[in-house]
């Protein structure tokens, strides 16, 4: 409903941004109906949904404690759909939500890059490998889109996922919060909390063994053959096998032979084949 490129709607649920948020709204306000005061509500926003291209693949930033700077030739364009994104974060806040997740990515994109034999998680222009080996040496692939809204917010939290595998970059996402703990937020960048997915997969204690000190980081996974297609394959199985009380397995040989992945490489791959048709509908 948020993203204007998909919500093609002409009744009140599409067109403006206040009726592309309006099904949010009535969402929250009916949860906020049924719930006590003390019931938590959190809304997960994907960056994709405030520009025509991902975030991490268009922008860079500086330091979190400096200002935003946005670089590439879609600036102005970028610019006022972060504005839009800032906007839909000011109207969570007054609804009372609790924590914003900023993450992104599409399933329609990837589907598209696979029907023009790309992965489109790396792609081969100079510029967006370039633009791409910022985001990785910082972690934070949403960094620019959490910072920008987190400014305008001084109660609702702001979650960033994307991307963490060091202990370092996680620690530098806080590092804002943490040195303005007893004073407001309000006007700075600041992340409350990061979200860890892959790296997680592999490791389910890799939190508890970051802040022990016993490690620095996650495990290195080896190169997959299919890269962005692959990891999912690998994670989804190893959830599988942590759900049945086994261990994740990160081993090539392992992993092929693994019932778990197999099962869930059968299940990706029909999703896969839905979000290709979508690509195409789209198209």
């Amino acid at each position: 409903f948020l993203n204007p490129r998909t919500n093609i709607r002409q009744d009140k649920y599409g067109g403006s941004l206040e009726n592309r948020t309006r099904f949010l709204r009535e969402i929250i306000e009916g949860i906020k109906a049924q719930t006590p005061e003390t019931f938590s509500i959190g809304v997960k926003l994907n960056s994709v949904d405030f520009g025509r291209r991902r975030f991490q693949g268009q922008l860079q930033t500086v330091q979190s404690s400096g200002p935003v700077t946005l670089q590439g030739d879609e600036q102005d364009d970028l610019e006022e759909h972060l504005q839009e994104a800032v906007e839909i974060a000011v109207t969570l806040e007054k609804l009372g939500v609790d924590f914003i997740e900023v993450s992104g990515g599409s399933y329609e994109s990837w589907a598209a890059g696979i029907l023009d034999g790309k992965d489109v998680f790396n792609t081969d222009s100079a510029k967006s490998a370039k633009m791409k080996e910022s985001t990785r040496q910082r972690e934070a692939h949403f960094a620019v889109f959490a910072e920008r809204i987190s400014r305008a917010l001084s109660v609702t939290k702001v979650i960033l996922t994307g991307g963490f595998v060091s202990g370092s970059a996680m620690a530098e996402s806080l590092k804002v919060n943490a040195e303005h703990q007893q004073d407001s937020t309000a006007g700075l960048p600041h992340i409350d909390m990061v979200g860890i997915g892959r790296a997680i997969c592999q490791e389910p204690d890799l939190p508890n063994l970051i802040m022990s000190g016993e490690v620095t980081g996650a495990l290195k996974m080896p190169a997959m053959p299919g890269g962005f297609f692959d990891d999912v394959l690998v994670c989804g199985g190893n959830i599988f096998r942590v759900a049945n009380g086994y261990l994740p397995i990160t081993s090539l040989l392992h992993i092929a032979v693994s019932q778990y992945h197999l099962a869930y490489s059968y299940r990706f791959t029909k999703f896969a084949a839905h979000a290709i048709k979508r690509a195409l509908w789209l198209a």
